[in-house]
């Protein structure tokens, strides 16, 4: 079986903006950690673990020979390829949609901003994140065209 991993990562203008805003955030309650108290320490270490996950947040696609799976931040899900009844380029997501899973435009997404792959089932769409959308609607294709026989 083969598979191909397609990976598109938070970066640009909106990794730019959510770094300074979490380190700054998190360098500002660094005096929290010198007062010693422990439910302090804690909030901090849970804000500098929430920054780091953020800084490092992708969405992952992954297509083989049976289906589609997709993930961001710990939330997964999958479509058999042939569930797939309409495949083309989505929309560009912005800073204003968010990053994770997330209800955009009658579609269930696992986005971060830039460009989509919008994927057509009979009860549901979904808008995936890919640095390439072009290259994952070819290998989906390529995949569920009909064998010569």
């Amino acid at each position: 079986m083969h598979r191909t991993v397609y990976t598109r990562r938070l970066n640009g203008t909106t990794s730019w903006v959510v770094a300074a805003i979490l380190v700054g955030s998190a360098a500002a309650l660094a005096p929290l950690m010198l007062r010693g108290s422990m439910w302090e320490v804690l909030l901090w270490l849970v804000f500098v673990s929430f920054t780091l996950a953020c800084l490092t947040l992708r969405v992952k696609l992954v297509v083989d020979d049976e289906q589609v799976g997709f993930s961001i931040f710990g939330f997964s899900d999958s479509v058999p390829l042939s569930s797939i009844i309409s495949l083309t380029r989505g929309p560009e997501i912005t800073l204003k949609h968010g990053a994770g899973v997330r209800f955009i435009e009658n579609a269930t997404g696992y986005v971060v901003p830039g460009p989509t792959v919008q994927i057509q089932t009979s009860t549901t769409t979904y808008l995936v994140s890919a640095s390439d959308p072009e290259a994952v609607i070819r290998d989906i294709r390529g995949r569920t065209a009909p064998v010569p026989a």
